[in-house]
């Protein structure tokens, strides 16, 4: 049986569905569980009223039994809103003659608190049973009050949870998935403890839970009396008084996040709501309830850290998939996509546009002379002195192999020549390592004639093949139109 799904008894045909859930069953263990460490009393159970109201459904912490009214005490607890607590069974007209008292198991002790909502709406009852007589202390007599309004609100909850999961499976199935995840954390937070405070207008506390003391490795008795200049360092409780004069003085409810640090030094954060409110008596004070969003913070600065890296990694993708490797100049998918642009705007604003096109001379000579390492390390030294030798803004790329190509915007021809002329020259006359190397060079500007980028740069090519068909170390135009 999956969690969340009811079990269906024969006993669950008598009561609502979201009684027998079983998320509802593991709180009622630890209900009663808690009710027995507290009272020391190991037959405890929460009798539920049937739909019907003909009998109990009643759970003990490991099954769910069915009872008809006469054969449980509970049934007296049904009528009213106070507990019923009976120290001695034999010695109360009301029970001494109960079958259960008489015969087994021979009850003598009976404590049972009845379940109501806060629309008066009568449940069942919380009860302890025992063998023997005895008496429960207030302060036990208090925890099962507050044990037993924590029982009806676990029902309540379960019913809106029960109610909401059913309008979330109407949707597809995407959504529903998400929405039981939702419900599910939901749950979970309904079911955890929450730091909790109550201070009078003067900020003393008059009320704490343990959940907070706890998380500060004090208790509620330690703080209980005094302020916030009595428990904590100046600075700190300054910063706590301000938040609380901000609720007080706006006379309503205030959210915001807090960080302080625990006991054991790290940072936790918090989701704090406070809010001001009279008492019965009359009396202004304010509330606060704190949730420990620590982990979902961590993992939003988490998700934000991965966020920037991710950009990062994209950006430097980005630039690699645009750079060649060995020269760290722009590549062929690159110098495309520029040239391109610079076709466009030559276009529209009637401004000179030129390329040149140069290749190293007998390189493959080199390669098969010299290893392809030395070829490598002439194509780096090629790259950097086409850098030093053209001008701010012309765009250089390495088109292939020992090919490389430059857009030069705004430029006419002459220009164009005079550039290429002095890189050749440069390039000439350079220190290279295992002999000399000199490059051909052709020279295009774009005109009416060569409507297209595959054009322009088959211009190019052409000048280029000029060049090396008239003895290389050369710049060659294209020929004109």
């Amino acid at each position: 049986m999956s969690a969340g799904q009811p079990n269906r008894t024969p006993a669950a045909e008598k009561v609502p569905p979201f009684v027998l859930d079983d998320r509802l069953l593991e709180q009622f263990r630890d209900l009663l569980a808690l009710a027995g460490l507290v009272c020391e009393s190991p037959d405890g159970a929460i009798h539920l009223l049937d739909e019907k109201r003909q009998g109990y459904i009643a759970f003990t912490g490991e099954k769910a039994v069915a009872l008809p009214l006469d054969a449980c005490l509970c049934s007296h607890t049904d009528g009213q809103k106070d507990p019923c607590v009976v120290p001695d069974l034999r010695e109360d007209p009301r029970f001494c003659d109960h079958v259960l008292v008489t015969r087994e198991p021979c009850l003598r002790f009976y404590a049972g608190y009845p379940l109501i909502t806060d629309r008066d709406e009568k449940l069942g009852s919380l009860c302890l049973r025992e063998c023997a007589p005895r008496q429960l202390t207030p302060v036990q007599q208090r925890v099962l009050g507050g044990i037993a309004r924590q029982v009806v609100a676990h029902i309540e909850a379960m019913r809106e949870l029960i109610a909401l999961e059913a309008a979330l499976r109407e949707r597809d199935g995407r959504l529903r998935e998400l929405a039981a995840s939702d419900a599910r954390f939901r749950a979970f937070l309904d079911a955890s403890p929450v730091s909790a405070f109550i201070k009078d207008e003067v900020g003393r506390m008059i009320y704490c839970n343990r959940a907070l003391a706890d998380r500060f490795g004090a208790t509620p008795e330690e703080w209980i009396g005094k302020t916030d200049l009595e428990t904590w360092p100046p600075e700190i409780a300054e910063e706590f008084r301000s938040s609380d004069r901000q609720a007080l003085e706006a006379n309503k409810e205030i959210h915001f996040e807090d960080r302080t640090r625990g006991l054991d030094g790290r940072m936790v954060t918090w989701d704090v709501h406070k809010y001001p409110f009279v008492d019965a008596d009359g009396r202004r004070s304010l509330a606060c309830m704190a949730l420990d969003v620590t982990r979902a913070w961590e993992a939003q600065q988490e998700v934000q850290r991965i966020q920037r890296e991710l950009q990062t990694a994209n950006e430097k993708l980005h630039t690699l998939s645009l750079t060649d490797a060995l020269t760290g100049l722009m590549n062929r998918r690159a110098l495309e996509d520029c040239l391109e642009a610079e076709c466009a705007r030559s276009i529209r604003s009637a401004a000179p546009l030129s390329l040149f096109m140069l290749d190293i001379d007998d390189f493959k000579g080199f390669n098969d002379a010299f290893g392809h390492v030395c070829g490598d390390e002439v194509l780096r030294q090629i790259a950097v002195l086409m850098q030093r030798w053209t001008r701010r803004g012309d765009l250089v790329a390495r088109y292939g192999g020992e090919e490389f190509l430059v857009i030069l915007p705004a430029t006419d021809e002459k220009g164009a020549f005079g550039i290429a002329e002095r890189l050749r020259q440069a390039i000439a006359e350079a220190h290279w390592e295992h002999r000399r190397i000199t490059v051909s060079v052709g020279v295009a500007t774009r005109n009416q004639h060569i409507p297209t980028t595959t054009e322009f740069i088959h211009e190019v090519d052409q000048a280029l093949y000029a060049a090396k068909r008239g003895g290389k170390n050369r710049v060659c135009r294209a020929p004109s139109d």
